[in-house]
Protein backbone atom coordinates (compact mmCIF):
# COMPACT_ATOMS: atom_id res chain seq x y z
CA UNK A 1 0.00 0.00 0.00
CA UNK A 2 3.16 2.34 0.93
CA UNK A 3 4.42 1.65 -2.49
CA UNK A 4 0.87 2.68 -4.43
CA UNK A 5 0.80 5.50 -2.29
CA UNK A 6 4.65 6.56 -3.11
CA UNK A 7 3.87 6.07 -7.23
CA UNK A 8 0.35 8.33 -6.48
CA UNK A 9 2.47 11.12 -5.07
CA UNK A 10 5.40 10.99 -7.62
CA UNK A 11 2.92 10.90 -10.47
CA UNK A 12 1.24 13.97 -9.09
CA UNK A 13 4.94 15.91 -8.54
CA UNK A 14 5.62 15.31 -12.13
CA UNK A 15 2.19 16.69 -12.87
CA UNK A 16 2.37 19.88 -11.20
CA UNK A 17 5.54 20.04 -12.97
CA UNK A 18 4.10 19.54 -16.37
CA UNK A 19 1.59 22.45 -15.45
CA UNK A 20 4.09 24.85 -14.88
CA UNK A 21 6.31 24.49 -16.96
CA UNK A 22 6.76 24.72 -21.37
CA UNK A 23 8.22 21.34 -22.88
CA UNK A 24 11.27 22.45 -25.44
CA UNK A 25 12.43 20.11 -27.85
CA UNK A 26 15.10 18.21 -26.07
CA UNK A 27 18.96 17.71 -26.89
CA UNK A 28 19.99 16.81 -30.28
CA UNK A 29 19.73 13.46 -28.93
CA UNK A 30 16.28 13.62 -29.83
CA UNK A 31 15.08 13.49 -26.00
CA UNK A 32 11.79 15.68 -24.50
CA UNK A 33 12.69 16.90 -21.33
CA UNK A 34 10.50 18.10 -18.83
CA UNK A 35 11.48 21.33 -17.22
CA UNK A 36 10.06 23.29 -13.70
CA UNK A 37 9.08 26.45 -13.28
CA UNK A 38 12.80 27.91 -12.81
CA UNK A 39 13.96 26.23 -16.23
CA UNK A 40 15.73 23.44 -14.37
CA UNK A 41 15.23 20.02 -16.40
CA UNK A 42 12.89 17.28 -13.46
CA UNK A 43 14.87 14.76 -13.31
CA UNK A 44 13.51 11.37 -14.35
CA UNK A 45 11.27 12.34 -16.99
CA UNK A 46 12.98 12.37 -20.38
CA UNK A 47 13.73 8.60 -20.65
CA UNK A 48 13.61 5.82 -19.04
CA UNK A 49 15.90 2.89 -17.43
CA UNK A 50 14.87 0.65 -20.17
CA UNK A 51 15.97 3.47 -22.85
CA UNK A 52 19.32 3.90 -21.03
CA UNK A 53 19.93 0.31 -20.78
CA UNK A 54 19.56 -0.06 -24.51
CA UNK A 55 21.47 2.72 -25.22
CA UNK A 56 24.23 1.57 -22.73
CA UNK A 57 24.32 -1.92 -24.54
CA UNK A 58 24.68 -0.09 -28.19
CA UNK A 59 27.45 1.71 -26.82
CA UNK A 60 29.37 -0.95 -24.85
CA UNK A 61 30.19 -4.64 -26.14
CA UNK A 62 26.69 -6.77 -24.82
CA UNK A 63 27.95 -9.03 -22.57
CA UNK A 64 31.42 -7.24 -21.68
CA UNK A 65 32.68 -6.43 -18.24
CA UNK A 66 32.32 -2.67 -19.19
CA UNK A 67 28.79 -3.06 -19.86
CA UNK A 68 27.65 -4.86 -16.97
CA UNK A 69 29.45 -2.23 -15.19
CA UNK A 70 27.45 0.55 -16.89
CA UNK A 71 23.97 -1.14 -16.11
CA UNK A 72 24.94 -1.66 -12.86
CA UNK A 73 25.93 2.57 -12.43
CA UNK A 74 22.50 2.81 -14.45
CA UNK A 75 20.02 0.60 -12.18
CA UNK A 76 21.73 2.83 -9.04
CA UNK A 77 21.14 6.62 -10.79
CA UNK A 78 17.60 5.00 -11.38
CA UNK A 79 17.37 4.40 -7.68
CA UNK A 80 18.81 7.56 -6.96
CA UNK A 81 16.20 9.66 -9.15
CA UNK A 82 13.16 7.84 -8.03
CA UNK A 83 14.23 8.23 -4.12
CA UNK A 84 14.98 11.98 -5.13
CA UNK A 85 18.26 11.89 -4.52
CA UNK A 86 19.25 14.38 -6.98
CA UNK A 87 22.67 15.00 -5.50
CA UNK A 88 23.80 11.48 -5.29
CA UNK A 89 22.09 11.18 -8.53
CA UNK A 90 24.09 14.25 -10.45
CA UNK A 91 27.49 12.17 -8.95
CA UNK A 92 26.59 8.78 -10.62
CA UNK A 93 25.73 10.45 -13.71
CA UNK A 94 29.03 12.38 -13.66
CA UNK A 95 30.81 9.04 -12.97
CA UNK A 96 29.04 6.84 -15.99
CA UNK A 97 29.53 10.28 -18.56
CA UNK A 98 33.49 10.06 -17.16
CA UNK A 99 33.78 6.15 -17.75
CA UNK A 100 32.46 6.67 -21.08
CA UNK A 101 34.14 9.01 -22.49
CA UNK A 102 37.62 7.61 -21.27
CA UNK A 103 36.84 4.51 -22.85
CA UNK A 104 36.13 6.95 -25.82
CA UNK A 105 39.46 8.43 -25.86
CA UNK A 106 41.37 5.23 -25.73
CA UNK A 107 39.67 4.06 -28.38
CA UNK A 108 38.39 1.01 -26.55
CA UNK A 109 34.79 1.70 -28.49
CA UNK A 110 33.69 1.10 -31.75
CA UNK A 111 30.13 2.75 -31.28
CA UNK A 112 29.46 5.66 -33.77
CA UNK A 113 29.77 9.66 -32.58
CA UNK A 114 26.00 9.92 -32.25
CA UNK A 115 25.08 6.69 -30.68
CA UNK A 116 27.78 7.59 -27.55
CA UNK A 117 26.34 11.43 -27.82
CA UNK A 118 22.72 10.00 -27.29
CA UNK A 119 24.14 7.97 -24.25
CA UNK A 120 25.69 10.76 -22.53
CA UNK A 121 22.82 13.23 -23.27
CA UNK A 122 20.07 10.73 -21.86
CA UNK A 123 22.37 9.78 -18.73
CA UNK A 124 22.56 13.96 -17.80
CA UNK A 125 19.08 14.23 -18.88
CA UNK A 126 17.93 11.53 -16.38
CA UNK A 127 19.62 12.88 -13.67
CA UNK A 128 18.34 16.61 -14.38
CA UNK A 129 21.54 18.05 -15.32
CA UNK A 130 21.30 20.53 -18.53
CA UNK A 131 24.47 19.27 -20.15
CA UNK A 132 24.69 18.22 -23.56
CA UNK A 133 27.56 17.27 -26.15
CA UNK A 134 27.67 16.60 -29.79
CA UNK A 135 31.40 15.30 -30.32
CA UNK A 136 32.18 12.45 -27.65
CA UNK A 137 35.60 12.17 -28.85
CA UNK A 138 36.27 15.86 -28.81
CA UNK A 139 34.73 16.28 -24.92
CA UNK A 140 36.32 15.56 -21.72
CA UNK A 141 34.77 16.00 -17.98
CA UNK A 142 36.64 17.93 -15.69
CA UNK A 143 36.47 17.23 -12.04
CA UNK A 144 37.16 19.57 -9.08
CA UNK A 145 39.33 16.75 -7.74
CA UNK A 146 41.36 16.42 -10.85
CA UNK A 147 45.22 16.64 -10.60
CA UNK A 148 47.35 18.56 -13.26
CA UNK A 149 46.13 17.46 -17.04
CA UNK A 150 46.55 18.25 -20.14
CA UNK A 151 43.66 16.93 -22.41
CA UNK A 152 43.76 17.13 -26.06
CA UNK A 153 41.33 17.51 -29.37
CA UNK A 154 40.68 14.19 -31.18
CA UNK A 155 43.21 15.14 -34.06
CA UNK A 156 45.58 16.71 -31.47
CA UNK A 157 45.55 20.35 -33.16
CA UNK A 158 44.33 22.02 -29.67
CA UNK A 159 44.95 21.50 -26.58
CA UNK A 160 43.95 22.67 -22.48
CA UNK A 161 46.72 22.53 -19.69
CA UNK A 162 44.76 22.41 -16.71
CA UNK A 163 45.88 22.96 -13.19
CA UNK A 164 45.55 20.83 -10.14
CA UNK A 165 41.50 21.37 -8.97
CA UNK A 166 40.77 23.44 -11.85
CA UNK A 167 36.90 23.53 -11.73
CA UNK A 168 34.37 23.91 -8.92
CA UNK A 169 31.79 21.75 -10.14
CA UNK A 170 32.03 18.77 -12.50
CA UNK A 171 32.68 20.43 -16.32
CA UNK A 172 32.44 19.59 -19.52
CA UNK A 173 35.02 20.68 -22.17
CA UNK A 174 34.16 20.30 -25.52
CA UNK A 175 36.77 21.17 -28.69
CA UNK A 176 34.89 21.86 -32.46
CA UNK A 177 37.69 22.77 -34.80
CA UNK A 178 35.63 25.31 -37.33
CA UNK A 179 36.02 25.73 -40.53
CA UNK A 180 38.16 27.91 -42.96
CA UNK A 181 35.89 29.67 -45.10
CA UNK A 182 36.92 32.57 -45.16
CA UNK A 183 38.36 34.29 -48.66
CA UNK A 184 39.32 37.54 -47.56
CA UNK A 185 43.38 37.40 -46.37
CA UNK A 186 43.72 37.46 -42.32
CA UNK A 187 40.03 37.53 -42.08
CA UNK A 188 38.97 34.90 -39.31
CA UNK A 189 35.75 34.34 -37.06
CA UNK A 190 37.08 36.58 -34.32
CA UNK A 191 35.80 39.97 -33.98
CA UNK A 192 39.25 41.98 -35.04
CA UNK A 193 41.11 43.43 -37.29
CA UNK A 194 44.31 41.76 -36.75
CA UNK A 195 45.30 39.46 -39.02
CA UNK A 196 44.43 35.60 -38.08
CA UNK A 197 45.48 32.47 -39.82
CA UNK A 198 43.83 29.14 -40.09
CA UNK A 199 43.52 26.88 -36.67
CA UNK A 200 40.15 28.86 -35.67
CA UNK A 201 38.59 26.64 -32.79
CA UNK A 202 35.93 26.84 -30.34
CA UNK A 203 35.57 25.51 -26.47
CA UNK A 204 32.33 25.15 -24.57
CA UNK A 205 32.39 24.87 -21.05
CA UNK A 206 29.37 23.54 -19.26
CA UNK A 207 28.35 22.62 -15.91
CA UNK A 208 25.08 22.86 -13.32
CA UNK A 209 25.42 26.00 -12.58
CA UNK A 210 27.91 27.68 -15.20
CA UNK A 211 30.50 28.41 -12.65
CA UNK A 212 33.67 30.07 -13.37
CA UNK A 213 37.31 27.99 -13.87
CA UNK A 214 39.04 28.36 -10.20
CA UNK A 215 42.24 28.88 -12.28
CA UNK A 216 43.97 29.92 -15.08
CA UNK A 217 44.39 27.41 -18.21
CA UNK A 218 46.66 27.05 -21.29
CA UNK A 219 45.14 27.00 -24.16
CA UNK A 220 47.08 25.57 -27.17
CA UNK A 221 46.31 25.64 -30.90
CA UNK A 222 48.13 24.75 -33.94
CA UNK A 223 48.56 27.04 -37.24
CA UNK A 224 47.21 25.39 -40.27
CA UNK A 225 48.66 25.57 -43.76
CA UNK A 226 51.59 27.08 -45.26
CA UNK A 227 53.12 30.26 -42.97
CA UNK A 228 56.16 32.19 -43.77
CA UNK A 229 58.44 31.05 -40.86
CA UNK A 230 58.98 34.72 -39.22
CA UNK A 231 54.83 35.16 -39.19
CA UNK A 232 54.68 31.38 -37.17
CA UNK A 233 57.48 32.95 -34.59
CA UNK A 234 55.16 36.26 -33.61
CA UNK A 235 51.79 34.65 -33.84
CA UNK A 236 49.88 34.76 -30.57
CA UNK A 237 46.81 33.19 -29.49
CA UNK A 238 43.84 35.89 -30.31
CA UNK A 239 40.74 34.79 -27.77
CA UNK A 240 37.31 36.21 -28.47
CA UNK A 241 36.46 37.36 -24.45
CA UNK A 242 32.79 37.90 -23.21
CA UNK A 243 33.89 41.43 -22.69
CA UNK A 244 35.93 41.29 -25.89
CA UNK A 245 38.77 40.54 -28.26
CA UNK A 246 41.91 39.95 -26.12
CA UNK A 247 45.62 38.50 -27.43
CA UNK A 248 46.02 36.19 -24.44
CA UNK A 249 48.65 36.18 -22.37
CA UNK A 250 51.64 34.28 -23.72
CA UNK A 251 51.97 30.41 -22.33
CA UNK A 252 54.38 27.75 -23.28
CA UNK A 253 52.25 25.59 -25.55
CA UNK A 254 55.04 22.55 -25.70
CA UNK A 255 52.50 20.21 -25.08
CA UNK A 256 51.24 20.33 -28.77
CA UNK A 257 53.04 18.68 -31.85
CA UNK A 258 52.29 21.09 -34.83
CA UNK A 259 52.90 19.99 -38.37
CA UNK A 260 54.05 23.43 -39.70
CA UNK A 261 54.57 24.33 -43.25
CA UNK A 262 56.26 26.71 -43.67
CA UNK A 263 57.11 28.57 -47.21
CA UNK A 264 61.13 29.50 -48.00
CA UNK A 265 60.65 31.61 -50.71
CA UNK A 266 59.47 34.80 -50.12
CA UNK A 267 56.96 36.35 -51.99
CA UNK A 268 58.03 39.06 -54.19
CA UNK A 269 56.51 42.03 -56.59
CA UNK A 270 53.49 41.23 -58.40
CA UNK A 271 54.36 37.73 -60.47
CA UNK A 272 55.23 36.38 -56.77
CA UNK A 273 51.61 36.68 -55.38
CA UNK A 274 50.50 36.03 -58.83
CA UNK A 275 52.64 32.70 -58.29
CA UNK A 276 50.91 31.80 -55.50
CA UNK A 277 47.13 32.29 -56.20
CA UNK A 278 47.40 30.49 -59.07
CA UNK A 279 50.02 27.71 -58.07
CA UNK A 280 48.05 24.34 -57.18
CA UNK A 281 47.81 23.58 -53.87
CA UNK A 282 49.52 20.57 -53.82
CA UNK A 283 52.83 21.84 -56.07
CA UNK A 284 52.60 24.97 -53.27
CA UNK A 285 52.76 21.88 -50.43
CA UNK A 286 55.71 20.50 -51.57
CA UNK A 287 57.97 23.40 -52.30
CA UNK A 288 57.50 24.27 -48.72
CA UNK A 289 59.59 23.16 -46.03
CA UNK A 290 58.01 21.28 -42.93
CA UNK A 291 58.67 20.63 -39.12
CA UNK A 292 57.35 20.05 -36.26
CA UNK A 293 56.97 22.65 -33.38
CA UNK A 294 54.99 23.32 -30.26
CA UNK A 295 51.35 25.38 -30.25
CA UNK A 296 50.53 28.95 -29.95
CA UNK A 297 49.64 29.41 -26.57
CA UNK A 298 48.21 31.89 -24.42
CA UNK A 299 46.99 31.93 -20.46
CA UNK A 300 42.91 32.73 -20.23
CA UNK A 301 40.02 32.35 -17.82
CA UNK A 302 37.82 31.43 -19.92
CA UNK A 303 36.75 29.91 -23.16
CA UNK A 304 35.46 30.86 -26.48
CA UNK A 305 36.52 31.38 -29.90
CA UNK A 306 40.44 31.34 -30.28
CA UNK A 307 42.45 31.68 -33.75
CA UNK A 308 46.25 32.70 -34.33
CA UNK A 309 46.75 36.31 -35.32
CA UNK A 310 49.53 38.09 -36.16
CA UNK A 311 50.05 41.14 -33.98
CA UNK A 312 52.87 42.48 -35.60
CA UNK A 313 51.43 45.92 -37.55
CA UNK A 314 52.90 48.27 -40.35
CA UNK A 315 53.67 51.92 -39.95
CA UNK A 316 54.06 53.39 -42.74
CA UNK A 317 54.24 57.85 -43.44
CA UNK A 318 53.65 60.03 -46.55
CA UNK A 319 56.14 63.03 -47.18
CA UNK A 320 59.67 63.28 -45.42
CA UNK A 321 58.84 59.95 -43.21
CA UNK A 322 61.74 57.10 -42.63
CA UNK A 323 59.29 55.07 -44.99
CA UNK A 324 60.26 56.74 -48.26
CA UNK A 325 58.49 54.57 -50.78
CA UNK A 326 55.22 56.27 -50.87
CA UNK A 327 54.57 59.92 -51.72
CA UNK A 328 51.42 61.91 -51.45
CA UNK A 329 49.53 63.58 -54.43
CA UNK A 330 46.90 65.91 -53.77
CA UNK A 331 44.97 65.01 -55.99
CA UNK A 332 45.11 61.34 -54.49
CA UNK A 333 44.98 62.43 -51.22
CA UNK A 334 46.36 59.49 -49.81
CA UNK A 335 49.58 57.52 -50.31
CA UNK A 336 50.40 56.81 -53.58
CA UNK A 337 53.86 54.65 -55.12
CA UNK A 338 55.78 56.36 -57.45
CA UNK A 339 54.83 54.60 -60.83
CA UNK A 340 50.74 54.96 -59.75
CA UNK A 341 51.07 58.68 -59.96
CA UNK A 342 49.19 60.45 -63.72
CA UNK A 343 51.93 62.88 -65.88
CA UNK A 344 49.61 65.97 -64.90
CA UNK A 345 49.73 65.17 -61.04
CA UNK A 346 51.72 67.71 -58.47
CA UNK A 347 53.30 65.33 -56.11
CA UNK A 348 55.65 66.96 -52.59
CA UNK A 349 58.06 64.46 -51.57
CA UNK A 350 60.15 66.85 -49.24
CA UNK A 351 58.85 69.50 -46.74
CA UNK A 352 59.66 73.18 -46.96
CA UNK A 353 58.32 76.07 -45.56
CA UNK A 354 59.58 79.47 -44.11
CA UNK A 355 60.39 79.80 -40.26
CA UNK A 356 57.74 79.91 -38.57
CA UNK A 357 55.12 79.47 -41.03
CA UNK A 358 52.82 76.55 -41.56
CA UNK A 359 53.85 73.91 -44.40
CA UNK A 360 51.81 73.63 -47.22
CA UNK A 361 48.61 71.75 -47.38
CA UNK A 362 49.74 69.63 -50.33
CA UNK A 363 52.74 68.77 -48.11
CA UNK A 364 51.76 67.76 -44.76
CA UNK A 365 52.67 64.91 -43.46
CA UNK A 366 50.74 61.50 -42.38
CA UNK A 367 51.46 58.50 -40.76
CA UNK A 368 49.37 55.47 -41.82
CA UNK A 369 48.89 51.73 -39.73
CA UNK A 370 48.16 48.75 -41.03
CA UNK A 371 48.52 45.04 -40.55
CA UNK A 372 51.03 43.00 -42.23
CA UNK A 373 48.30 41.94 -45.03
CA UNK A 374 47.14 45.71 -45.40
CA UNK A 375 43.70 45.94 -43.31
CA UNK A 376 43.51 49.35 -41.87
CA UNK A 377 43.20 50.39 -38.56
CA UNK A 378 41.17 53.20 -36.73
CA UNK A 379 40.99 54.58 -33.96
CA UNK A 380 44.51 54.10 -33.06
CA UNK A 381 46.01 56.71 -31.02
CA UNK A 382 48.86 58.34 -32.51
CA UNK A 383 51.44 61.36 -30.55
CA UNK A 384 53.18 63.43 -32.60
CA UNK A 385 56.03 65.65 -31.06
CA UNK A 386 58.17 67.94 -32.32
CA UNK A 387 61.74 66.32 -32.01
CA UNK A 388 63.63 68.92 -33.59
CA UNK A 389 63.80 72.66 -34.34
CA UNK A 390 61.25 73.41 -32.05
CA UNK A 391 58.11 74.20 -33.94
CA UNK A 392 54.44 73.25 -33.35
CA UNK A 393 51.71 70.68 -34.45
CA UNK A 394 47.84 70.11 -34.46
CA UNK A 395 45.32 67.34 -35.44
CA UNK A 396 43.93 67.51 -38.84
CA UNK A 397 40.16 66.74 -39.58
CA UNK A 398 38.21 67.27 -41.75
CA UNK A 399 40.95 69.69 -43.39
CA UNK A 400 40.86 72.10 -40.19
CA UNK A 401 43.99 72.53 -38.16
CA UNK A 402 43.26 72.23 -34.32
CA UNK A 403 45.43 74.28 -31.24
CA UNK A 404 48.55 73.91 -31.93
CA UNK A 405 51.22 73.10 -29.74
CA UNK A 406 54.52 71.01 -29.38
CA UNK A 407 52.76 67.71 -28.75
CA UNK A 408 49.19 66.36 -29.57
CA UNK A 409 47.84 63.26 -29.63
CA UNK A 410 45.67 62.44 -33.03
CA UNK A 411 43.69 59.22 -33.67
CA UNK A 412 43.76 56.97 -37.27
CA UNK A 413 40.74 58.25 -39.75
CA UNK A 414 38.89 55.68 -41.34
CA UNK A 415 41.89 55.12 -44.33
CA UNK A 416 44.15 54.20 -41.09
CA UNK A 417 45.51 57.79 -41.51
CA UNK A 418 46.86 60.02 -38.67
CA UNK A 419 47.33 63.70 -40.16
CA UNK A 420 48.63 67.00 -38.70
CA UNK A 421 49.15 70.76 -39.50
CA UNK A 422 53.36 71.66 -38.72
CA UNK A 423 54.54 75.13 -37.92
CA UNK A 424 58.04 74.98 -38.79
CA UNK A 425 60.77 76.47 -35.91
CA UNK A 426 64.39 77.55 -36.35
CA UNK A 427 66.02 77.55 -39.67
CA UNK A 428 67.22 74.15 -40.63
CA UNK A 429 66.20 70.81 -39.18
CA UNK A 430 62.96 70.30 -38.09
CA UNK A 431 61.23 66.86 -37.56
CA UNK A 432 58.41 65.84 -36.08
CA UNK A 433 57.52 62.03 -34.78
CA UNK A 434 54.50 60.20 -34.53
CA UNK A 435 54.48 57.08 -32.23
CA UNK A 436 51.09 54.85 -31.99
CA UNK A 437 49.87 53.46 -29.29
CA UNK A 438 47.24 50.74 -28.24
CA UNK A 439 43.78 51.17 -28.55
CA UNK A 440 40.73 51.18 -31.34
CA UNK A 441 41.42 48.48 -33.95
CA UNK A 442 44.70 47.67 -32.63
CA UNK A 443 44.27 45.65 -28.90
CA UNK A 444 46.33 45.56 -25.78
CA UNK A 445 49.63 43.40 -26.66
CA UNK A 446 50.08 44.62 -30.73
CA UNK A 447 53.53 45.44 -31.74
CA UNK A 448 53.81 48.57 -34.13
CA UNK A 449 56.81 47.93 -36.99
CA UNK A 450 58.70 50.83 -36.76
CA UNK A 451 57.81 51.57 -33.29
CA UNK A 452 57.65 55.43 -34.54
CA UNK A 453 57.85 57.45 -37.86
CA UNK A 454 59.61 60.62 -37.98
CA UNK A 455 59.09 63.02 -40.54
CA UNK A 456 61.58 65.73 -41.67
CA UNK A 457 61.24 68.87 -42.79
CA UNK A 458 63.44 72.14 -44.03
CA UNK A 459 62.77 75.38 -42.32
CA UNK A 460 64.34 77.87 -44.51
CA UNK A 461 64.50 82.10 -43.60
CA UNK A 462 62.45 84.63 -43.39
CA UNK A 463 63.28 86.97 -46.47
CA UNK A 464 62.11 90.42 -44.82
CA UNK A 465 60.55 93.07 -47.75
CA UNK A 466 60.40 96.98 -47.47
CA UNK A 467 58.25 97.69 -44.56
CA UNK A 468 54.60 98.55 -45.33
CA UNK A 469 52.78 98.11 -42.45
CA UNK A 470 52.17 99.86 -38.92
CA UNK A 471 50.26 98.39 -35.63
CA UNK A 472 49.87 98.84 -31.94
CA UNK A 473 51.13 96.83 -29.93
CA UNK A 474 49.86 97.59 -26.53
CA UNK A 475 49.48 101.50 -24.95
CA UNK A 476 46.26 103.15 -26.35
CA UNK A 477 43.17 104.14 -24.56
CA UNK A 478 45.19 104.45 -21.35
CA UNK A 479 44.25 106.85 -18.44
CA UNK A 480 46.73 108.62 -15.83
CA UNK A 481 47.79 111.19 -13.99
CA UNK A 482 48.79 114.40 -15.76
CA UNK A 483 52.51 114.99 -15.48
CA UNK A 484 53.22 111.21 -15.13
CA UNK A 485 54.19 108.74 -17.75
CA UNK A 486 51.54 106.51 -19.16
CA UNK A 487 51.34 103.11 -17.57
CA UNK A 488 52.14 101.25 -20.26
CA UNK A 489 54.49 102.58 -22.71
CA UNK A 490 53.04 102.90 -26.12
CA UNK A 491 54.33 100.36 -28.74
CA UNK A 492 54.28 99.81 -32.25
CA UNK A 493 55.48 97.07 -34.68
CA UNK A 494 56.16 97.45 -38.51
CA UNK A 495 56.15 94.51 -41.08
CA UNK A 496 56.52 93.46 -44.69
CA UNK A 497 53.93 92.93 -47.02
CA UNK A 498 54.27 89.48 -45.87
CA UNK A 499 54.24 89.85 -42.32
CA UNK A 500 57.43 89.66 -41.33
CA UNK A 501 58.84 91.94 -38.94
CA UNK A 502 61.17 94.44 -40.25
CA UNK A 503 64.05 95.59 -38.31
CA UNK A 504 65.95 99.01 -38.27
CA UNK A 505 63.01 100.99 -39.25
CA UNK A 506 62.49 104.98 -38.44
CA UNK A 507 59.13 105.29 -36.36
CA UNK A 508 58.56 108.72 -35.62
CA UNK A 509 56.31 109.93 -32.65
CA UNK A 510 54.51 112.70 -32.67
CA UNK A 511 52.59 115.18 -30.09
CA UNK A 512 49.34 115.69 -31.81
CA UNK A 513 46.73 116.91 -28.82
CA UNK A 514 47.31 117.83 -25.05
CA UNK A 515 50.39 119.17 -23.80
CA UNK A 516 51.94 115.71 -23.05
CA UNK A 517 55.63 114.98 -24.24
CA UNK A 518 57.36 111.78 -25.72
CA UNK A 519 61.06 110.42 -24.82
CA UNK A 520 62.50 110.44 -28.00
CA UNK A 521 60.97 111.48 -31.68
CA UNK A 522 62.82 109.30 -33.87
CA UNK A 523 63.01 105.52 -32.69
CA UNK A 524 64.70 102.03 -34.92
CA UNK A 525 62.20 99.35 -34.23
CA UNK A 526 64.31 96.10 -33.01
CA UNK A 527 64.75 92.32 -34.02
CA UNK A 528 61.18 92.14 -33.80
CA UNK A 529 59.72 95.03 -36.02
CA UNK A 530 58.69 96.81 -32.82
CA UNK A 531 59.63 100.27 -31.37
CA UNK A 532 58.15 102.19 -28.07
CA UNK A 533 58.77 105.64 -26.65
CA UNK A 534 57.73 106.85 -23.20
CA UNK A 535 54.62 109.30 -22.99
CA UNK A 536 54.16 111.65 -20.61
CA UNK A 537 50.34 113.00 -20.09
CA UNK A 538 49.14 116.81 -20.07
CA UNK A 539 45.73 117.51 -18.49
CA UNK A 540 42.51 116.32 -20.72
CA UNK A 541 42.10 114.58 -24.05
CA UNK A 542 46.11 113.51 -25.37
CA UNK A 543 46.99 112.23 -28.61
CA UNK A 544 50.31 110.13 -30.00
CA UNK A 545 50.44 109.85 -33.76
CA UNK A 546 53.48 106.93 -34.62
CA UNK A 547 54.08 107.11 -38.00
CA UNK A 548 56.78 104.95 -40.92
CA UNK A 549 57.73 107.45 -43.94
CA UNK A 550 59.52 105.02 -46.12
CA UNK A 551 58.74 106.26 -49.66
CA UNK A 552 56.41 105.17 -51.18
CA UNK A 553 55.19 103.67 -48.10
CA UNK A 554 53.47 106.55 -45.35
CA UNK A 555 51.90 104.65 -42.38
CA UNK A 556 50.38 105.79 -39.37
CA UNK A 557 48.40 104.41 -36.32
CA UNK A 558 47.07 106.93 -33.16
CA UNK A 559 47.23 106.70 -29.46
CA UNK A 560 44.47 108.10 -27.42
CA UNK A 561 44.85 109.13 -23.75
CA UNK A 562 43.27 110.91 -21.02
CA UNK A 563 45.33 113.07 -18.57
CA UNK A 564 43.60 113.87 -15.27
CA UNK A 565 44.10 116.90 -13.05
CA UNK A 566 46.10 116.42 -9.07
CA UNK A 567 43.35 116.96 -6.85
Amino acid sequence: MRRHALKIVALAAVAIAVACSDIPSGPESGLTEIRGADGAIVAGTCTTLGDLNDKARAVFNTGSPNVSSVLGKLKSLDQDVQKGRLAAAAERAHEIVGFTLKHVQSGNLSASEADIAAFVNAVYCYAGIDIDINQPSNSHLILPSDAAQVILSVDSKAGIAFEANPVAEPTMIEFQQLPDTFSTPGAGPLDTKLDQYAGFLTITKSSETNAALTKPAVVGICADGVIPQEVRDRLRLGHGKSTGFELAAPADAGFLECENLTDPVPVIGTLGKLARLFMPKELHARSAAYFIGGGIGGTVTEFSPFAPVDPELRSGGGIGGTVTEFIRSPMAGSLRSADMLMPFETICTTITATTGTSVDPNCRPFARFTTRLGTVLTGVPVTWQVTEGGGLVSGLSAEECGAFASMVMHPTDMFGRSSICWKLGAEGLNRVTATPAAGGDAPAGVTFVPASVSFDAQATPVVVGPPTHIEIVEGAGQTGPAGHPTPVAPKVRVTDSAGHPVPGVPVWFLVREGSGSVSAERVLTDAQGKASVVWTLGVGANQLKAYIDEPPVFAFVYFEATGTAAP
